[in-house]
């Protein structure tokens, strides 16, 4: 059928139904068209949001008449660009852009398309993901796919955001937002929940010992609920249903500690108020992987909101805190776009990175200072000084 009444510039919706001799079928599902005699207009309202160390979110306005949009990455804000993504948008005008560089500026445009052509380019808009974590820590959505959460860490403590509905749900329900790193044999994890925000009233957090990120992997985990109350939960088979027993509260809200211990098979949880004296939640034996996932968690327990908990003085058996090499090292140094990415080795962590702008005339020995938040990585990413040409790092330590 060739629909010859219609106009340029009009939406049109369609349906279609057989018919015989006996009746008439349902209808079928809804098509829509938007005949043209142009190319689209440019997209407009073009968000770029930082989601992870690895990702950024697009979202724009959808344009009347366009089939498709095309998203256009750069390093350099005004380009030039390269097509990173084509086809995009056709039912939710908006991209994830995913295996980004950690702590990198990255800018977008887009165009939108149909069977005449593209658009003008959109306005640039631009994002930076995350830092990265220090070796060995990383961040990962656990569970079934969740929106999609992240970690910061600075000054010595870990800010976790995550959503899902559950840490420990019923059989293969679990979903929530994971930073760990992996501990093998028998050892600890230790952790202080600071505080909290974005609460969404039903929230969970706490430690874990974890065979994997799967739905429905074994664990042991410490949890709080975000109000008064500690205890313990643990699957003891794969994709079984997780038990919650030995509740416990020392001293109502944030600051909370937990400690989670293995020995062999035989998995313990305890909280305290004070780090110092600990009150047993309970101990199971689980028969577990050798090496298991240790971690911060937390969710919401609302598959759309993101909350967030920092955990400080975090410490797991022979991995955190790292031991602090004291011989010196030379800084890796790379230019990407208009960022200067300055590394140096992952036992380094500890020392501060230090620069000043003197001239090589004044000299190098005066008026260095510490750049923010370099102590607690061992990598970071600096804008270019365009006005001065003549800048200077170097590591200290202590």
């Amino acid at each position: 059928y060739t629909d010859a009444t219609v106009a340029n510039g009009v939406l049109y919706f369609y349906k279609v139904s057989a018919t015989n001799a006996v009746g008439e079928t349902a209808d079928s599902g809804l098509a829509t068209a938007y005949p043209s005699a142009g190319v689209p207009g440019a997209p407009t309202d073009l968000v770029a949001d930082t989601t992870s160390h690895l990702r950024i979110d697009l979202t724009w306005n959808a344009v009347p008449g366009a089939t498709s949009y095309s998203i256009q990455r750069g390093t350099v804000s005004g380009g030039p660009y390269v097509t990173i993504a084509h086809g995009q948008g056709t039912i939710f005008p908006s991209f994830a852009d995913t295996g980004l560089t950690s702590g990198s500026t990255f800018y977008y445009v887009i165009t939108a398309s149909n069977s005449i052509g593209a658009s003008a380019l959109s306005f640039e808009v631009g994002a930076s993901t995350l830092p990265s974590l220090p070796s060995p820590w990383t961040y990962a959505d656990a569970g079934y796919a969740t929106t999609p959460g992240n970690t910061i860490y600075a000054g010595g403590a870990f800010t976790v955001q995550g959503a899902g509905l559950d840490i420990s749900g019923f059989a293969n329900a679990d979903s929530f937002g994971l930073c760990y790193a992996s501990l093998s044999g028998d050892g600890s994890i230790v952790a202080r929940l600071t505080g909290r925000s974005n609460y969404s009233g039903l929230h969970k957090s706490g430690l874990t010992l974890r065979e994997s990120l799967a739905n429905g992997a074994k664990h042991f985990t410490t949890l709080f609920n975000g109000i008064n109350t500690n205890s313990i939960c643990y699957r003891t088979s794969t994709s079984g249903s997780s038990t919650t027993s030995g509740s416990a509260s020392v001293g109502g809200a944030f600051p909370q500690w937990q400690k989670i211990t293995r020995v062999g098979n035989v998995f313990t949880g305890f909280c305290s108020a004070d780090g110092t004296n600990w009150t047993t939640l309970g101990a199971i034996t689980n028969t577990m992987s050798t090496t298991l996932l240790a971690g911060l968690a937390v969710t919401s327990r609302n598959n759309g909101a993101l909350d967030t908990v920092v955990y400080d003085n975090v410490s797991v058996t022979g991995i955190w805190p790292p031991s602090v090499a004291t011989n010196s090292v030379p800084l890796t140094a790379t230019v990407a776009g208009a960022n200067l990415q300055l590394s140096w080795p992952a036992d380094h962590i500890g020392w501060r990175l230090e620069t000043q702008t003197n001239s090589t005339a004044v000299g190098l020995r005066t008026n260095w200072f510490t750049v923010s938040g370099s102590s607690s990585t061992n990598q970071l990413s600096l804008p270019v000084n365009q006005v001065n040409g003549t800048v200077f790092f170097r590591l200290a330590y202590p």
